[in-house]
């Protein structure tokens, strides 16, 4: 049996483009997959890129994405990762950055998609002994919701940055929720 394998992109590769017009040029280029980012208003070293910040939007914002996206047979999200630190002693800012994936989890799935990517960030002065809990205790109830939702989280790779911890916390953790995301890049 040959079966097709769907090629994908990311709404951050067209840089410079609304998210409307990425969905309509990444449907004409063939593409049958397409992570967007959860998040709005960065800039990449290409320019700046669009995404749909599921945290901030309004219900109804939903519909047209949802619409926007009909042509694509996979849809997952690239949760928020830069200033929004999943891993910190600030626990106002550990809540908002829950409070942002959660929102893509959710939105994600609300449009039809089935794949979170996520990231854990680096904590300075701080062992993986000393990390370790929060981070199992974060993927966990990410994970629990995921999997509430029909949606599974990717932890892309970069932090953990050595390759036993990182794979020792996936495999630990035993999530049917939670698994890896490599990055390539």
């Amino acid at each position: 049996m040959n079966c097709p394998i769907p090629v994908g992109f990311s709404s951050a590769s067209l840089a410079g483009y609304g998210l409307n017009d990425v969905l309509v040029r990444g449907h004409r280029l063939g593409f049958s997959s397409i992570e967007i980012l959860g998040f709005e208003g960065e800039r990449h070293s290409q320019g700046d890129l669009c995404g749909f910040a599921f945290a901030e939007r309004a219900p109804d914002a939903l519909e047209e994405l949802r619409s926007g996206l009909a042509d694509y047979t996979t849809i997952s999200v690239h949760a928020p990762f830069i200033f929004v630190p999943l891993l910190t002693a600030n626990p106002g800012i550990a809540r908002e950055a829950f409070r942002q994936v959660t929102a893509c989890i959710r939105g994600i799935a609300a449009v039809g998609g089935t794949g979170v990517t996520i990231h854990l960030n680096s904590v300075p002065f701080r062992t993986p002994e000393e990390w370790r809990m929060d981070a199992e205790d974060i993927l966990r109830r990410l994970g629990d919701e995921a999997c509430e939702r029909g949606v599974r989280i990717g932890l892309e790779t970069g932090f953990p940055n050595e390759e036993e911890i990182y794979c020792s916390l996936i495999e630990n953790l035993d999530h049917p929720g939670v698994g890896a995301c490599i990055d390539t890049g």
